[in-house]
């Protein structure tokens, strides 16, 4: 990892919400620090000369996130956002990018993060606790032999390049707090282990629970969060451990390895499966544990909106360098848009609290992604503090108008996909 990363200071910059408007502000700011660029290029030399795009604007392109082949991005960029009819052609924004790594991204990332929960800001909790799952995924990549390489791979004879990826997912919250990219084959209770310590650099409720699916059970683990003061649910598989298979009672208490007392919490599922799930909250009612577990499920759905809905998987490169790159802007764009649609939300809800409607209606969150993309980095680079602001209220007002109604325990059967590969890489569309 770049050392700039590992020895991060972050500001003590408080304040009392985390808004759309805050966070452009503090973007631009640092951005125009002198540390974000010589900490991240790879010479000296570089971007010491006027080009067609200066470093910062390279950043916020590849911040605001594009679905179309690269040149036309590139030329919407510099008609909408810079407000030049000159672009600049692929190869060239390919070459600039090369000459800086991933750094700036992963530092924006972690920095909002940091301002998140700094202490000024709400948490929602659940029986007093702050509810984070950790979850892992593989993510396919370009089929390029360096990518190959670089990350390893899966499929037959382990030929198609893909990474292995892990959050840590603040589910009451809807904030991806950390995130890790790695070879195809890494181990997800590595990826664990590294959440949990930077999990004890963040500030949070006094009780947080983290919620790990039957992948994750190790006595490892289990130490691990109990010498860090964390409390734990994880779901077992059978023959994990024969103390907690032999349990019979719903509800038991019993001990690990002759020095770790373990709950054991037994539940029918209406598919007549047993679930069986493992803690150390021993205060807990008993009828509280299986809607404590399912809350690992956004989990689940921010994956879905990360490779769906904000296509990660749709790389704007390929080499390791742009993967890193693309994967860090993703992960700041995913909390941006959470951080948008939070602050709708609270427009919307008092807008219609006087209405009878049958549902709960939110803003819809492909429409906040696709705004943000849209005119996020025309309001960074407005022209006056004015311009900027009505670019501002035009975002949040085209969020609010897109709202979609929450039906409560709705399931849909989806008919699976025939396509192995969601995305094409040499084949971006023009639009």
């Amino acid at each position: 990892m770049n050392t700039f990363i590992q020895g991060i200071s972050y500001r003590n910059e408080v304040m009392s919400m985390l808004f759309v408007a805050n966070e452009l502000k503090i973007l631009m700011s640092t951005l125009s620090q002198t540390f974000i660029l010589e900490a991240a290029r790879f010479n000296p030399t570089f971007f010491t000369r006027e080009r067609k795009m200066t470093f910062s604007q390279i950043v916020l392109f590849i911040l605001n996130g594009f679905n179309t082949s690269t040149q036309a991005a590139l030329n919407r960029f510099f008609h909408d956002s810079l407000d030049k009819r000159d672009s600049m052609s692929q190869q060239a924004f390919s070459k600039a990018r090369s000459h800086f790594d991933h750094s700036p991204f992963e530092y924006f990332f972690r920095d909002q993060t940091m301002r998140r929960f700094s202490g000024e800001h709400e948490i929602r909790l659940l029986h007093g606790l702050q509810i984070f799952a950790i979850d892992g995924s593989c993510i396919a990549l370009p089929d390029m032999p360096k990518l190959l390489d670089a990350f390893g791979g899966t499929g037959r004879n382990a030929s198609s390049p893909t990474a292995k990826i892990s959050l840590l997912y603040d589910v009451m919250n809807d904030f991806i707090v950390d995130a890790v990219i790695d070879r195809a084959g890494s181990s997800e209770r590595d990826f664990a282990l590294a959440h949990i310590e930077k999990l004890l650099n963040i500030k949070g409720a006094e009780k947080r629970l983290l919620i790990f699916d039957r992948g994750y059970p190790s006595a490892e683990l289990i130490e691990e969060l109990e010498s860090k003061g964390f409390y734990y649910l994880m779901r077992v598989k059978s023959k994990w451990n024969l103390q907690v298979d032999e349990v019979s009672s719903q509800d038991s208490v019993i001990e690990l390895n002759d020095k770790t007392q373990l709950r054991v919490v037994k539940f029918q599922l209406p598919s007549g499966e047993t679930e069986t799930l493992i803690s150390n909250l021993f205060e807990l009612g008993f009828e509280k544990f299986p809607e404590l577990y399912f809350k690992r499920w956004p989990v689940e759905t921010k994956y879905d909106v990360l490779k769906n809905k904000l296509e990660l998987e749709n790389f704007t490169g390929y080499t390791k360098n742009v993967i890193l790159q693309d994967f860090w802007a993703t992960m700041y764009l995913s909390n941006m848009a959470a951080i948008a649609k939070e602050e709708a939300n609270a427009d919307v809800q008092k807008e219609r609290e006087n209405k009878k409607n049958r549902y709960e209606y939110v803003p819809n969150l492909s429409q906040v992604i696709a705004t943000l993309r849209e005119y996020l980095a025309r309001a960074c680079f407005a022209k006056s503090p004015e311009e900027r602001v009505s670019y501002l209220n035009f975002i949040m007002a085209a969020i609010k108008r897109s709202v979609v109604p929450i039906r409560p325990n709705r399931t849909i059967q989806r008919p699976a996909s025939p396509r192995k590969t969601k995305f094409h890489h040499n084949r971006k569309p023009i639009r």
